[in-house]
């Protein structure tokens, strides 16, 4: 059955290709080809290289007041290793979707660690409405929220965590989303996101709205998702040429169903960013995030993560208190590079994470890159794990890419 799936959306995706060359403006096709070549090292674990070759091609329709998208890739993954598990390429987290097709196309036992396999996923499907008083958007599409630039206290639908390498297209979720102006800057924002056969207990609502006042924007909201409630918000203004931001959120943990008070938590997340007039501009920026799931014992790091933070709210940083300072800039007009450090200031442990891209030519780019954990070791006794700090935990990423836009 995957085989024949294969073979419809292959021959759907052909007829749309066709539709574009056709006297059809309104019809728009897009494709692009992304390969990671990794080598990998997890502690106590092993070492192993990875060729991940993702194909994505979208139709994007576009007249007057309807838009529709359609999303589909495939993704084949080739190892050699002595590991099981494997890096983190993108969101992985699929909770958000009623129903969907299977996701491995080959190896049809769906051995998740088989030396080479294949999946798919169809990304978006969703039709946008604009009327006179607001636009409708119904399917699979992206929603993500928060104004933070590393760590999102909102963002709890489909979130990236800090090893994941591609982060392009944010995962589509099943949604029916509403989008209505107030004002010259202002925004109401609400929709309803399906869980697994649309079970309430599986899925999401969220109200949000946002307006402009005195330079500052300010956002609002309320979610509730899986039986949890989350309250947060964000503000953003610029101060002196620096661009500010905060951004927090206060969940009650299963307040829908038998609050869990020892499980709720807050986080909030502060920084700024500024660009300084050296090289061709170079954007600096600092952000700290508090993260009140976590803990400041490293004692707890592996028994906490089966809370609620951890297991409905994305939540993965495991300790209390974080400083992460960056940039990013333009060695050459083709030559990009930018660089982060998460740094835990509980258990001084660090993950850095610098990238370097080169726009080969047009609509082509090469990039190489490394995700690199610095800090003391975890101890490892037969089937016990006993950190030793937060990112000695991690694993050691080295990779070059390649990506390509038709």
């Amino acid at each position: 059955m995957a085989i024949k799936r294969l073979i419809f959306y292959i021959t759907l995706m052909a007829l749309s290709a066709n539709s574009v060359h056709s006297a059809e403006p309104a019809l728009r096709f897009k494709s692009f080809y992304k390969a990671f070549l990794l080598s990998a090292k997890i502690p106590n674990a092993g070492s192993g290289t990875f060729l991940n070759n993702k194909f994505r091609t979208e139709v994007v329709f576009n007249k007057e007041d309807l838009r529709g998208e359609f999303a589909y890739e495939i993704n084949a993954l080739a190892r050699k290793y002595n590991f099981l598990s494997s890096p983190s390429l993108t969101s992985s987290s699929l909770s958000y979707r009623a129903y969907d097709t299977g996701r491995y196309l080959f190896p049809r036992d769906n051995e998740a660690d088989a030396d080479f396999s294949g999946t798919q996923n169809i990304d978006r499907a969703f039709l946008s409405l604009t009327a006179d008083f607001g636009d409708f958007h119904i399917g699979r599409q992206p929603i993500a929220f928060g104004m933070a630039k590393v760590i999102n206290p909102t963002d709890i639908l489909a979130p990236y965590d800090a090893a994941t390498l591609d982060t392009e297209e944010r995962l589509g979720v099943d949604a029916l989303r509403v989008k209505i102006p107030l004002g010259l800057l202002g925004e109401f924002d609400g929709g309803i996101v399906a869980g697994r056969h649309f079970k309430i207990s599986e899925s999401a609502a969220f109200l949000r709205t946002k307006f402009y006042k005195d330079g500052t924007d300010i956002a609002l909201m309320a979610q509730a998702f899986k039986n949890n409630l989350l309250i947060g918000g964000s503000i953003v203004r610029d101060i002196g040429g620096a661009g500010i931001w905060t951004e927090f959120a206060h969940t009650y943990a299963q307040a829908f169903s038998g609050h869990l008070k020892e499980e709720d938590f807050f986080r909030f997340s502060i920084g700024a960013d500024y660009n300084f007039q050296i090289f061709d501009g170079v954007l600096g920026f600092i952000e700290y995030h508090y993260n009140g799931a976590g803990s400041s014992d490293k004692n707890d790091y592996i028994s906490q993560t089966a809370k609620t933070a951890y297991t409905d709210a994305g939540v993965y940083l495991l300790s209390k208190q974080y400083l992460i300072p960056g940039f990013s800039t333009s060695l050459t007009p083709l030559i990009s590079a930018n660089a982060s450090i998460i740094y835990n200031l509980n258990d001084y442990s660090s993950y850095f994470t610098p990238r370097l891209e080169y726009n080969i030519k047009t609509n082509m780019y090469l990039g190489l890159g490394a995700n690199l954990p610095i800090g003391k070791k975890a101890v490892y006794a037969r089937s016990l794990i006993l950190p030793e700090s937060e990112f000695g935990l991690y694993s050691d990423y080295y990779y070059s890419s390649i990506r390509v836009y038709f």
